[in-house]
C-alpha cells in the first residue's frame, strides 16, 4: 500500500505551478488581439490618408483647369 503522505510531492504539477504558463498564454493571446486591432486601425487610417491625398490632388487639378479656362474666356472677350 502507498501512503499519500509518502508520495513524491514534486511528481504531480500543482495548480499554482500551471498558472504562470496560463497567464503567459493569456497575455500572448491578448497581445496578438491587440496587435491585430492596431493593424486594422493602421490600414483604416492609411486608406483615409490616401483618399484625402487623392482629393487634394483632384482639387488642385480642378482649380488649375478652371484658372486656365477663366484666363481663356477673359482673353476671348477682348479679341
Amino acid at each position: 500500500m502507498t501512503d499519500r503522505k509518502t508520495q513524491d510531492p514534486g511528481a504531480a504539477p500543482r495548480p499554482e505551478e500551471a498558472r504562470p504558463e496560463e497567464k503567459g498564454v493569456e497575455k500572448e493571446a491578448e497581445a496578438e488581439r491587440s496587435l491585430e486591432e492596431l493593424q486594422a486601425e493602421v490600414e483604416t487610417l492609411r486608406d483615409h490618408l490616401l483618399r484625402a491625398k487623392a482629393e487634394v490632388q483632384n482639387v488642385l487639378k480642378r482649380s488649375e483647369r478652371e484658372k486656365s479656362e477663366i484666363a481663356q474666356y477673359a482673353i476671348a472677350g477682348f479679341a
